[in-house]
């Protein structure tokens, strides 16, 4: 480092035409040096310390182009100021008696080229600076934001469903009731994917069908039949990567919302099929087992947290659809993946009636 610095300034530093063509000492050239480079210091530094954040940045365009070519005229100024003093040293001309041709290069070079060339440079990593720690804020943002928005889905998870969860667990290990061990496995499996399985970035698409099968299943036994489900998925999707808790707290607001509004048994159908080479097609399904209930819509606020989840991670690639009839409620999604397999691959479709896997 110390070797490259004096290199630059013994070999670089050029005083006028006549310096290029001999050869000068460490000292000679530092001491042709430090008359310009105050100037050139304190320029820089104003430059990208108050010109450029002050007014460039505020789009005060015009201001900053008028401050820029003030600051270059004082450059001149000082610089061809700081030349006639470097002349007079070494040649003992008085000052009043150089002329501009003996002072020429430092008028040209030092005084116009180098601090064109220094804000040039300083402004432009200055920018690129600025640019890339808004580019990390923002990425820092958006990442801030998708967390935000995976802990509003982990506390849809209904209390009452808990509870009532809860509440069947407890019944069931007082009747000694065989199924006690696998209604406690089912609950936590389900509280572990959603307390930690769902930090990561992406989770299996076959883990959240998982876990949906559990909920339902934990929802059958805790509501006293209340309500039965059938779940359709193909083969093909195992391998698939999604984010998590999407399907999972869609299922679980809407299934409990129409729970709260209506004292009927409910039908819960839920397909996952790939549609096209990359398309995969999400459907919920929800209907009374006898055709006595009426929905006249969904509250917005029911799907609000989804549908942010699908923007964040989907912009531009997914489409939600919700239909409601006299006699069932349907929500559509569809979402664009890249990591869907090629349509050649075996697509037998499982299907698995949720109500009798407890």
């Amino acid at each position: 480092m110390v070797f490259c610095v004096h290199f630059i300034i013994q070999n670089l530093i050029v005083g006028s035409t006549n310096e290029a063509l001999k050869t000068r000492t460490f000292a000679e050239a530092a001491f042709n040096l430090i008359h310009f480079l105050p100037v050139y210091i304190i320029s820089v530094y104003v430059f990208i310390l108050w010109i450029i954040p002050g007014f460039l940045y505020r789009s005060k365009l015009s201001v900053f182009m008028m401050l820029t070519a003030s600051l270059l005229i004082i450059d001149f100024v000082l610089c061809y100021t700081a030349g006639l003093l470097y002349v007079h040293s070494q040649t003992g001309i008085p000052v009043q008696q150089i002329t501009l041709s003996m002072n020429k290069y430092n008028a040209v070079v030092n005084s116009i080229f180098l601090p064109l060339t220094l804000l040039g440079i300083t402004g432009g990593i200055k920018a690129m600076k600025t640019w890339y720690l808004k580019q990390r804020e923002n990425e820092q943002l958006a990442a801030k934001k998708i967390w935000a928005e995976l802990q509003l889905l982990k506390i849809q998870i209904n209390p009452r469903f808990l509870f009532h969860a809860l509440a069947t667990i407890k019944a069931n290990i007082r009747e000694g009731s065989v199924n006690s061990p696998l209604l406690i496995l089912k609950i936590s499996d389900m509280l572990s994917y959603v307390l930690y399985e769902s930090e990561k970035e992406r989770v299996l698409l076959s883990k959240e069908t998982d876990i949906i099968k559990d909920y339902l299943a934990l929802e059958e036994k805790s509501t006293a039949q209340r309500v039965k489900s059938n779940l359709i998925t193909d083969n093909i999707l195992a391998d698939v990567h999604i984010p998590p808790l999407i399907f999972l707290s869609l299922c679980e607001v809407v299934i409990e919302y129409l729970l709260a509004t209506n004292d009927y048994k409910l039908y819960a159908d839920i397909l996952f099929k790939r549609k096209t080479d990359h398309q995969l097609l999400f459907q919920l399904t929800i209907m009374p087992e006898e055709n006595n209930f009426t929905v006249s819509h969904l509250p917005n606020e029911i799907l609000a947290a989804t549908r942010m989840q699908l923007q964040n991670h989907y912009a531009g690639t997914h489409n939600i659809e919700i239909f409601t009839h006299p006699d069932k409620v349907t929500i559509t999604i569809n979402l664009f993946l890249a990591d869907l397999p090629a349509k050649n691959v075996n697509t037998n479709s499982i299907s698995l009636k949720i109500y009798e896997a407890v």
